[in-house]
Formats: structure tokens, sequence, C-alpha cells
């Protein structure tokens, strides 16, 4: 009897066979990243298997309830397939005459088809570190009834609606919430649902991999490769060696309205923030300088104006800030890691930013203009010319006048009577 069967990958097509249902001592399986096509197997439901992993195939249908009853299912893995209908409700809940069971800790249910304006309780469930839900058609608010041990929140890619809720600020242990591209209009107060990376909640973590048990005497580490950041419209791969290092917060187009709230410079933890694509107004908070670990921020097409303030050179972490397309002014600010911030997309459609990292001169560094003429001091300068020249003029002309002899006295009347007597 097999304890364990796994054929990742291995381009297997078909129905998954049968044959795995007389495996009663099976513990884990995985046949993900395969082409396997039909629906999940009520036999499987009830093998009480502790790990399935089934993700990356082509299978449809709905869930049988009876896979949410087991007393030994910790991982579930059903992403990338063709999964519909609304989710059982007895997810999360076990039997109360069950003693000793290993609760769901690793759920992963992104990229289907499910829907529902309502989910399952997961309160109950006291080990439920990861929860992925992303990218199919549950609608409704965001949901409160969550395990409060649940580390990883993705929510992202449906059809939520409503305020986020500050029950999920009693979440302490959260270090990752993506609900972008949903339809939320207000943040709430977020600033306790992350914790301080000094906290003795981050330390109690222990070693930063996160390793699941799986009865049978194994331990396996699965990877996070479905969980992921939606940063620049592109997917990048959470690293599960640093998930208890990482703070995230994927906020994009959520519809959200008015002012950034201050309280988000209270996550000291945060290492992205993504607050891109919504309907946010108003100035950027000082308070975003508080951020001290913060890596990533995205505040792109938003209506936000005024300057981006000067905090934000006191960010040492920082990498990447994208603040492009709103109605910013004034000058990028200057110091530490901000004079490295010299991708100019990352501002763009701002009209009245300036500054070294975009090339662009602010008021104050242009040269001084060249100072007004004098039109009086040019005035005289003039009229002075001309009397110059006028006195030039008249003693050349009657120099002239005078070498020609036009000066010379003409001869008196009794010097001409001497000359007649002396010729006689």
């Amino acid at each position: 009897m097999l304890s364990g069967f796994s054929i990742n990958s291995c381009g297997s097509g078909g129905e998954i066979p049968d044959w795995i249902s007389s495996q009663k001592r099976l513990g884990f399986l995985d046949l993900g990243g395969n082409q396997l096509e039909g629906v999940f197997p009520q036999w499987v439901a009830e093998m009480e298997v502790t790990s399935i992993i089934l993700s990356d195939n082509n299978l449809i249908g709905s869930l049988p309830s009876r896979l949410f009853n087991s007393q030994n299912l910790s991982v579930l893995i059903l992403s990338h397939n063709n999964f519909y209908g609304e989710l059982p409700d007895n997810i999360g809940k076990v039997p109360e005459s069950i003693s000793n069971i290993y609760d769901l800790m690793f759920l992963d249910l992104s990229n289907n088809r499910f829907s529902g304006n309502t989910l399952p309780d997961f309160r109950s469930s006291g080990q439920l570190e990861v929860i992925d839900l992303s990218s199919n058609e549950f609608s409704g608010e965001i949901p409160t009834n969550l395990s409060p041990v649940t580390r990883i929140l993705a929510l992202g890619k449906n059809k939520f609606s409503g305020n986020l809720s500050i029950n999920l600020t009693n979440m302490i242990w959260l270090r990752y919430l993506d609900i972008h591209d949903n339809k939320i209009t207000e943040l709430g107060n977020l600033a306790s649902m992350i914790d301080n990376p000094n906290s003795t909640s981050s330390s109690v973590l222990g070693d930063s991999t996160i390793w699941y048990y799986i009865p049978f005497g194994s331990f396996i580490s699965v990877k996070l490769s479905d969980l992921q950041v939606n940063w620049k419209m592109s997917i990048q791969g959470l690293s599960s060696r640093n998930l208890n290092l990482y703070s995230l917060l994927d906020l994009s187009m959520t519809q959200l309205s008015g002012g950034i709230p201050d309280s988000l410079g209270s996550l000291k933890a945060l290492k992205v923030l993504n607050i891109s694509r919504n309907n946010l107004s108003g100035k950027v908070p000082t308070s975003l300088g508080d951020l001290d670990n913060i890596e990533s921020l995205d505040l792109s097409r938003n209506k936000l104006w005024g300057s981006i303030p000067q905090s934000l050179a006191k960010l040492q972490q920082l990498a990447i800030l994208d603040v492009s397309n709103n109605k910013l002014t004034g000058k990028i600010p200057r110091g530490s890691q901000m004079d490295t911030m010299n991708e100019r997309n990352f501002y763009a459609n701002n009209s009245g930013l300036c500054g070294m990292q975009i090339k662009v001169p602010c008021p104050e560094e242009l040269s001084p203009p060249d100072p007004p003429k004098d039109e009086s001091k040019g005035t005289w300068f003039s009229w002075e010319g001309v009397w110059i020249g006028y006195l030039i003029g008249f003693f050349v002309v009657v120099g002239s006048l005078y070498l020609t002899g036009y000066f010379v006295p003409a001869p008196s009347s009794n010097r001409r009577r001497q000359q007649r007597q002396f010729r006689i």
C-alpha cells in the first residue's frame, strides 16, 4: 500500500485513475501540472487523504461536500482548473465527535469559477494559515468569518464590494492581503492588520520556511507559486523561505475613493504597498515616510495632488516608487534612496513635477534672467551722441570755411588811398 503518490507535471491525461482508490493508506496525493479531465471523484473525498494537490489541470464540476468532513485534510490545492459552483458550507468544520484531528492549514482554490455571495465559516479552523480564493466569481462583502491564525489571504480578482471591514484588524497574524480588482470603496482602519516586525508574534514563527507536517512521518514544503503579488500589471512569486519577513498589501483596482488614510504609516512591517488604479484623491500623507521597511510603493493612476512629501527621503529600503498618472506638483524629494528613483515613467503624467530624477529643473534652480535695460540711461546715451555729433560737425564746417578764405577780412579805404598815391 502506498502512503504517498506523486506524478506532478508528467503530462498525464484522462480522468484521475480509479486504481488510486485501492490505496487505503494514502496520505499524500499530488497530480498537479498535468492534463487531467473530468470531475473531482467522490472516492477521493472519502479516502481521508491528508494532502491533495490537483492544480493546473482541466478538472470541472463542483466539489463534494464530503471532502470537507475529513478528519485528516490539511492541504488542498485545486488552483487553475475549471471547478465551479458554491463552496460547501462545511468547509473548515469537522464533526464535534472527532478529536485529535489535523485541521485544514492550506486552502488554494484560485483561478477557477467558484461563486457565491457568502463564504463558508472558517473561524473554527484553528490552523488555517493560507486562504487563496483569488480569480473566481465570489461576490458580496469581504468576509470576516476567517481563521484568526490566517497569514495569507488572497481574494483578488473577484466581485467583492462594499467596505473593508474593521473586523479584519483582529487578524493579528496576517502577513499578506490581496483584494485587488474588486469593488471595495473604503479602507477602514488598517493600522493593526500587519504586525510590527519587532513584535513577539513575529519571533514566535521560528524558521522562516513554512513546512507542513504530513502524517506518516514526513514533512513537505508547499511552494507558494500560486500566491502572488500583483505588481505593475505583472505577477511576481512569493518565496516561502521569506514569507514571514514580508508584509504585502495589494488594494489596487478596488475603486477606492477619498484620501489615503494616515494610519497606513503605522504598518511598520509593510514591504509592498500597492493602491494604484483607484479614485483616491488628496495629498500623499507624510506618514508614509514612517514605513521603515517599505521596498515598493505604488500610488499610480489616482487623483492625488500636491507635492511628494519630503518624508519619503527617510525610507532606506525603498527601491520602487510609482506616482505616475496623478496631479502632483513641485520638486521631487532628494536624499537617500530618492536620489536613485530616476525611472521617468514612474513620474509620468504629472505635469507639475520637477527635479533631477526626471531631468526637469525646478524654478528655483533656473539661471537668473538678464537684468532689465535702463531705458532712461539708454535715452541719455542717445542724446549725448547727438550733441557730440553736432559739435564735431560744427567745428569741421567752420574750419573748412576758414581755410578757404571765406572769413578773410576785406582791406580798408585808407589803405586803398595810400596804395593809389604810391603808384603816382
